[in-house]
């Protein structure tokens, strides 16, 4: 069992104080997952990483090997640095793309140029992109899907205080609500995984 963080703010930094040993508790996982169309559909699976959202991916590549399905991985970062996990993620998907905003590694500028090239790339097989990162790159990365009418699933990151959807703190907007009372979503029980149509960024 790993964690991948960053250090942020005064809670990331204390976490990082931590020396071998030290007792925590965990709740997880919580909510909904990625999840895999059927295993015998042929597929070509896209996974777009935004800095520390590529922490999103090993179990989901770990179910697509099972499956014998293989993915590709678009990875932004502002720099080199935050492209962590790369040679990981080298060996566990058909190919990497990394991209930084700097030009220190792979294409420069934003994770959303090579993927939007690959999209509009012509595809006799079927195609599904999965989502994790900042929220104007989730956003971006919907927008290309949505407009070309491709599959998008998208990981939210949001504040979860109780992670049981009693608090109601890391609610989104639902797209298409039932009623004037169901206009929010929780992301702690109904996501964090959505699909890129359910919710308004």
């Amino acid at each position: 069992f790993e964690v991948l963080y960053k250090v942020v703010g005064k809670n990331t930094r204390a976490f990082s104080h931590l020396r071998p040993g030290a007792q925590m508790t965990a709740l997880g996982p919580l909510g909904r997952g990625f999840w895999l169309p059927a295993a015998d559909e042929e597929l070509e699976v896209l996974l777009v990483a935004g800095g520390i959202g590529n922490a999103a991916f090993p179990l989901l590549l770990q179910e697509a090997a099972e499956r014998r399905q293989q993915c590709s991985l678009f990875f932004g970062g502002r720099s080199r640095g935050d492209l962590t996990l790369l040679d990981w993620f080298s060996e566990h998907c058909a190919e990497v793309i990394p991209v930084t905003e700097d030009g220190s590694l792979g294409a420069t500028g934003l994770v959303t140029g090579p993927l939007a090239a690959r999209l509009d790339r012509p595809s006799d097989t079927p195609r599904i992109v999965l989502s994790c990162g900042p929220q104007p790159m989730l956003k971006a990365v919907a927008d290309l899907c949505l407009e070309r009418g491709l599959p998008c699933q998208i990981a939210m990151e949001e504040t979860m205080a109780c992670g049981f959807g009693v608090c109601l703190g890391c609610v989104v907007r639902q797209a298409q609500p039932a009623t004037e009372f169901d206009t929010y979503v929780r992301v702690c029980t109904e996501g964090p995984v959505f699909d890129a149509r359910e919710i308004i960024l």
